[in-house]
Formats: structure tokens, sequence, C-alpha cells
């Protein structure tokens, strides 16, 4: 198949051949999103779980900066992919488009597994943010 037959939406061609690029923007965010993404063993955290088991470690305010943080960020984080990866990837047939989308949609749920907290803790982090959303917008 050649380049000029791969459109990015709704193609009838092989949406699984990647190369010959035809969207290298979509090619090069993909590589950069990559890149900006760490692996937790790539990162020593033996002193940050440390002090966090450390009882006078932090104060209680950190504490709940720290646990807090996530919940916004994965709102954030659903609110992109539930409007990326469900409304639109069905739509992308273009190869490199759809592996940066997909690569946000893994990237998602990996974030879910990087704290060990119950889905449920998630869910109310994730719900007390949208609930401040929801106040703020009336």
């Amino acid at each position: 198949m050649g380049v000029d037959q791969k459109a990015m939406i709704n193609c009838r061609a092989d949406v699984n051949q990647l190369v010959p690029f035809k969207y290298d923007w979509a090619w090069q965010k993909y590589l950069d999103g990559c890149a900006n993404h760490w692996m937790p063993q790539e990162i020593n955290m033996t002193p940050d779980v440390a002090l966090w088991k450390k009882e006078d470690g932090l104060s209680e305010d950190e504490r709940k900066i720290i646990m807090r943080s996530p919940g916004f960020f994965s709102t954030a984080d659903s609110l992109v992919a539930n409007n990326l990866v469900l409304s639109i990837y069905k739509h992308i047939t273009n190869p490199e488009c759809r592996q940066y989308l997909f690569d946000k949609a893994s990237k998602r749920l990996y974030t879910l597994t990087l704290i060990n907290m119950s889905f449920n803790h998630w869910e109310r982090m994730k719900q007390s943010f949208l609930t401040c959303t929801e106040k703020f917008l009336r």
C-alpha cells in the first residue's frame, strides 16, 4: 500500500501497516509520549517510600497533597481518555495516529496501577474533584 492510500479517518486500507508513514507528526508525537513516560524501575524511590513510612517523615498536609494529586490527575486523564479513545479511536484509521491514541489509553490504565490504592479509593478521589468542578461551574 502506498502512503497516498492512507487516510486519517475512515480509510479502507490496512490499519495495521505502520510504515511508510503518511503523518510523520503523529509518529513523532507517539515517540515524544514514550520519552515522556517513565517506568517505576527506572527511578529508585526507596528514599521516598522510607519517608512515607516514617511516622514523622511528612506532615498531615503533605500526605494529603500526595494522596489527592492522583485523584485530580486521574480525573483529567479520564476525561481525555473518554473523549479521545472512546469517541475518536474507532474513526481514526491511520496506523501512526492510532498508535499515538492507543499509547495514551494504555498509559491511563498503567497510571492506575502505580500506587497501591484500591480502585474505590481512586474513584472517591476522582468523584470529589468532579463535584468541586461542578460547583465551580455553577
